[in-house]
């Protein structure tokens, strides 16, 4: 987390917490994780050796930021987007066999569709891998109109510079 506040605590517990900074417990919001669910190891060459560290870093990322929904960063906004979500979403299904955070994180985001205009085809791209992945169609026969929608809606663009809208 970046900070904390405390709010509406009386004169006593505020001391307390002065006092003892360790007496204050968070909690995380993380998904269960198996290091055992996926191994690599490439051998021989500088490339295998990046490859390996490459591999590490995509893990421990997946690991790491594997809460209530993918998010674009830790760092930034936080916040769910299609474009993120294909990344992430293509890196989880390679190196762990629990599907249900990139399910839910697209269904969350078939629902709650963000600013980007052609992230909204990542919603559809997504829902593939998903069935892909998993052999399970619920999903996509659940959202299946509002995937067809992604599709046939009119994309409205404006231009910054002119001023001009575009209708795609």
């Amino acid at each position: 987390f970046r900070y904390v506040e405390l709010v509406g605590l009386n004169e006593e517990t505020k001391e307390m917490i002065v006092n003892d900074l360790d007496s204050v417990k968070g909690w995380a919001i993380q998904q269960p994780f198996d290091e055992n669910d996926s191994y690599f190891e490439a051998s021989g060459s500088d490339e295998a050796l990046l490859l390996n560290i490459l591999y590490d870093f995509c893990k421990y990322t997946i690991k790491a930021t594997n809460q209530d929904v993918f998010v674009d960063s830790q760092a930034r906004e936080r916040a769910p987007y299609e474009g993120d979500l294909l990344v992430n979403s293509n890196t989880s299904y390679s190196i762990h066999s629990n599907y249900s955070l990139a399910r839910h994180s697209n269904e969350w985001l078939i629902d709650n569709p963000t600013w980007p205009n052609d992230y909204t085809l990542f919603s559809i791209e997504m829902s593939y891998w998903d069935f892909m992945y998993t052999g399970n169609s619920d999903s996509i026969e659940k959202y299946f109109n509002a995937l067809e929608k992604k599709l046939t809606t009119k994309v409205v663009y404006e231009d910054e510079k002119t001023g001009l809208i575009y209708v795609d």
